[in-house]
Order: structure tokens, then sequence, then C-alpha cells
């Protein structure tokens, strides 16, 4: 054992005590996002398979645009109460 590993025995001296060897394969940025994420519904989500992940999707465009359409018949010009029209983008 080297002198300077027996004052620092987990890492260099500039190392937190605490901080373990630094492994390359280890993002520091996705461990401190994986302590505030539930990655049981990402798991959850990633089941189906791609084809049903589609549809599920085109489902929720159908249901969206009917959305969008409530709004145009409840509303006079299609904007809804309360709200600004929206700009155009052309």
């Amino acid at each position: 054992m080297i002198a300077d590993e027996r004052k620092h025995p987990r890492g260099s001296p500039s190392s937190p005590p605490d901080a373990s060897p630094i492994d390359p394969s280890i993002d520091p940025v996705v461990e401190a996002y994986k302590r505030s994420v539930d990655r049981t519904l990402l798991i959850e989500n990633l089941a189906p398979s791609v084809e049903d992940r589609l549809l599920k999707l085109q489902r929720f465009l159908r249901f969206l645009d009917g959305v969008r359409g409530s709004v145009d018949r409840l509303s006079p010009g299609g904007v809804a109460p309360g709200t600004q029209p929206a700009a155009d983008s052309r």
C-alpha cells in the first residue's frame, strides 16, 4: 500500500471522504435523475411492442383531435372562452 492510499483510501486527496473511485461507465447526471424518476412507469410503458405503442399514440391523437373539435364547436370563432387565439404560424 502506498503512503498516499493510506491517507486517502477512497480516492485522491481532493475527493470528498465518502466518494468512491470514479467509474467511467456511470454518468453522475443520469444517476442524479434516477433518484427522482419512477422507473417502474418507464418499464411498464416499454413492455408493449413498438406497434402497440404506436397504436396507443394514434388513439391519443384521435382523442386530442376530438377535444380540439369540441372546443371549436363550443366557442364562437374556435377560441375557447377566456383564451387568446393562437398565432398563425404561416
